[in-house]
């Protein structure tokens, strides 16, 4: 494991994205504080950041959908408790400009360039990029130049395996985890984020080969600086944030 870039921001990093193509993956960061929010790029191939755009805090909130080429997607929600969409917006994230935006109040399915969506109580398919309703004949088997990325396996303290893992843990670390756990299996890494509970909760990463040995365990969170994100991989790369503030890098 080589530690291969880490970023501190003075605000609290929201959330993450991707974007860009396979030759340019890009990784898009929010950043947030009472007074205004931040939008910064971070090149995932020479790790350097860029700022995008700032805006002043709005009671309509964003959450990050895809992205597609360099257009980040994002659904706008109505304010007030357990708020519904009330739009679709595309945005430029070399500039921040808004390229387009679509009132939508559900969506049922997302391909690569398309997202289906109900319009009336009829289904429409909406062209991600151009922002146009259309009749595409196979959306499925579109084919752009997107890279992946993986998301770890959630297991919930309630959900049935949790209690197995909660067994593995106690005999091969002497931890006893609780709440949730993160959980991703690669071909040589196992890489684990889990909750411990001493004086105050405390998420901890671990990263282990197939034997279970441990090649890096660190406290990426504790109390208020536990986030919604935990960690994610790309092209054998390990992502995570530490207590809101930092964005590190592991290559493996």
């Amino acid at each position: 494991m080589e530690k291969i870039s880490k970023h501190l921001f003075k605000t609290t990093i929201w959330s993450i994205g991707y974007f860009g193509t396979k030759e340019f993956p890009k990784l898009w960061v929010e950043l947030r504080s009472p007074k205004k929010t931040d939008w910064v790029s971070l090149d995932l191939t020479n790790q350097i950041t860029e700022e995008i755009c700032s805006f002043e805090p709005s009671s309509k909130i964003k959450t990050w959908l895809k992205g597609v080429g360099n257009i980040g997607l994002f659904l706008r929600l109505k304010s007030g408790i357990n708020p519904g969409i009330e739009a679709l917006e595309a945005y430029d994230l070399a500039s921040g400009k808004l390229i387009y935006e679509v009132s939508i109040t559900n969506w049922i399915q997302l391909t690569n360039a398309h997202i289906q969506v109900v319009q009336e109580k009829k289904m429409y398919w909406l062209n991600l990029i151009t922002g146009n309703f259309e009749n595409p004949k196979d959306p499925n088997e579109e084919v752009i130049n997107h890279f992946q990325f993986e998301n770890p396996s959630h297991f919930e303290e309630n959900q049935p395996g949790f209690s197995d893992f909660k067994l593995f843990f106690k005999q091969n670390f002497d931890e006893n985890i609780v709440k949730a756990m993160d959980c991703w299996d690669g071909n040589d890494k196992i890489i684990f984020s889990y909750y411990l509970y001493e004086d105050s909760l405390k998420n901890i990463l671990r990263v282990c080969d197939k034997g279970f040995k441990t090649e890096l365990k660190e406290i990426i969170a504790e109390g208020e600086t536990i986030g919604f994100n935990t960690f994610q991989i790309y092209h054998r790369t390990l992502i995570y944030i530490k207590d809101k503030h930092e964005l590190i890098l592991y290559e493996f």
